[in-house]
């Protein structure tokens, strides 16, 4: 059993004897409906034994934020370790539990900067449920946390520098005489501890991730290493394609605005050009039916015919030879034929901006005899 000046100084966090537990009978909802947790003095005992028994793979007991190291996706490093556990009895004669702790560097500015300032236990193996009470003999897990869901703990750090700390020669005050729970618990009300519902959301989200992926997560170091592989890969994937249609988006409307009139290209601001460009980046289909539209209006590109050798010239002797027959079926295209749609559709009430869409989408262009 640990003496009253054992006990960590509130306002000065370092290595040593801090609260695990409010021996008592609390209220609490593991999922099979409203029951009581018994922290009694059997219980404490019990579970100090047992933890002082054990051996453990790393320095002692992982201390985590939030209970998230259980989420092989999240930061899994300790922010501190449980060395042992003992008992302490307050000057009421209550034996409550404590446990030395070694604060990793990273725990331990945690607290200095009052990130956290409250604690969370776990039970598992070893809890038994009789008559809607459970007792607990072994200690599971131990976290850092802001929204405890056993209420009255000692607090881990104050919230406020302990006025005692500040007096020359100030003795450190034992939990019956330094700040309580009672204005130090962040909020002290029935709000539930959310670890379990953040713990289930990101466990759907991985579970989705995995399912995109089509791979089936076994744990190991190489698979994470995989699955994170794959990421990169269709992030690379996705990154060029956009790249690509921006290009040829912008490509596309730079063709359309070379081919306006002086009036035309006054009236396709910048506004205009940029809700263009996007309108074509959202849909593939009204981007391919605006390149087609603008490559009709282009007409075939000639191709160049090999230099031929020029022959003599010779006099006709007939004079209808010199001239040039009438061609009837002879079409003009040009893009004056998308223009005169695009205000055709002005005239019938349509925007200017959703008849260049409609225009487009139709690939429309005139053809007229002459």
């Amino acid at each position: 059993m640990i003496s009253t000046k054992q006990i960590n100084d509130l306002s000065r966090p370092a290595n040593g004897w801090f609260h695990i537990e409010k021996s008592g009978d609390h209220d609490v909802d593991y999922g099979e409906g409203p029951a009581v947790l018994r922290i009694d003095e059997q219980a404490i005992r019990d579970m100090v034994d047992d933890f002082n028994a054990r051996t453990f793979d790393g320095p002692g007991m992982l201390i985590d934020g939030d209970h998230l190291s259980h989420d092989l996706s999240r930061d899994t490093r300790a922010l501190g370790w449980i060395k042992s556990l003992d008992t302490y009895r307050d000057p009421s004669g209550t034996l409550e539990l404590y446990g030395f702790i070694e604060w990793t560097p990273r725990g331990l500015k945690m607290l200095q900067d009052k990130e956290y300032t409250q604690s969370s236990t776990e039970y598992g193996e070893g809890m038994t449920l009789s008559d809607g009470v459970y007792r607990p003999s072994r200690l599971t897990g131990f976290a850092l946390t802001n929204r405890p869901r056993i209420k009255g703990k000692r607090p881990l750090v104050n919230r406020q520098t302990s006025p005692a700390s500040d007096e020359v020669g100030g003795e450190p005050k034992s939990p019956e005489e330094g700040e309580t729970t009672q204005n130090t618990n962040m909020d002290n009300d029935d709000r539930e501890y959310p670890s379990k519902e953040m713990d289930k959301a990101q466990r759907a989200l991985f579970d989705s991730l995995l399912d995109k992926l089509d791979v089936e997560f076994d744990g190991t170091d190489d698979m994470s290493r995989a699955i994170l592989g794959r990421l990169d890969e269709l992030l690379s994937l996705e990154k060029r394609e956009k790249d690509h249609v921006n290009a040829e988006v912008d490509d596309a409307v730079s063709t359309y605005e070379n081919a306006l009139d002086e009036e035309e290209r006054e009236e396709f601001t910048e506004e205009r050009r940029e809700e263009l460009k996007n309108s074509l980046r959202e849909s593939p289909a009204a981007l391919n039916a605006f390149i087609r539209a603008l490559n009709r209006q282009a007409g075939p590109q000639k191709q160049e015919q090999p230099e031929q050798k020029k022959l003599p010239k010779r006099t006709p002797l007939n004079r209808r030879a010199t001239l040039n027959p009438p061609d009837p079926f002879r079409k003009k295209e040009s893009i004056d034929g998308f223009n005169n749609r695009v205000n055709e559709l002005i005239k019938e009430g349509m925007k200017r901006y959703d008849a260049y869409q409609k225009a487009t989408e139709e690939g429309f262009i005139v053809s007229a005899q002459r």
